[in-house]
């Protein structure tokens, strides 16, 4: 029941995410990125079962949106976040090598938050840590074509 209401959040989540076109360089991070990269990657941090389940269930969550992230819009735009947003290769190393794996590993995790959280009062919890985590990648992300546009003036003399 949990996984089924966190893959819907996941899904529709995901689908809302713009593209991210490789190999475009922009100028230094904003602050507000700069902000989010310590918070998201100690988000991904893994607590390799050394946390309660709650934790544990939040942990799996979170990587089972970067699964489907990778499965839906490919390791390309999991690498190009990566290298935009100044993340270390090992903060998303779990990702999958393509989409089959991907999917596998991401229905893998849900299966496992079913298995450790079976009191439904925690779906909301684990929803709302799931909703920060994205809405932070978003913002990550969101950076990304303003750093283009920024890039394309134009003048014209008139």
């Amino acid at each position: 029941m949990i996984a089924s209401a966190l893959r819907a959040e996941i899904e529709r989540s995901t689908s809302t995410m713009g593209p991210i076109r490789p190999g475009v360089s922009g100028p230094p991070p904003s602050p507000l990125l700069k902000a989010a990269l310590p918070a998201l990657t100690g988000q991904l941090d893994d607590r390799s079962g050394l946390a309660a389940p709650s934790s544990t269930a939040a942990h799996l969550a979170r990587c089972a949106f970067f699964q489907h992230l990778a499965a839906q819009k490919g390791l390309t735009y999991i690498r190009t976040i990566e290298e935009r947003c100044g993340l270390p290769h090992e903060a998303l190393g779990f990702v999958g090598h393509g989409p089959a794996e991907c999917r596998d590993r991401m229905e893998a995790a849900l299966d496992a938050i079913d298995a450790l959280v079976d009191d439904p009062t925690q779906l909301p919890v684990l929803r709302n840590d799931l909703c920060v985590m994205i809405a932070q990648v978003q913002r990550l992300c969101a950076e990304e074509p303003r750093f283009e546009k920024s890039r394309d003036v134009h003048i014209s003399a008139a």
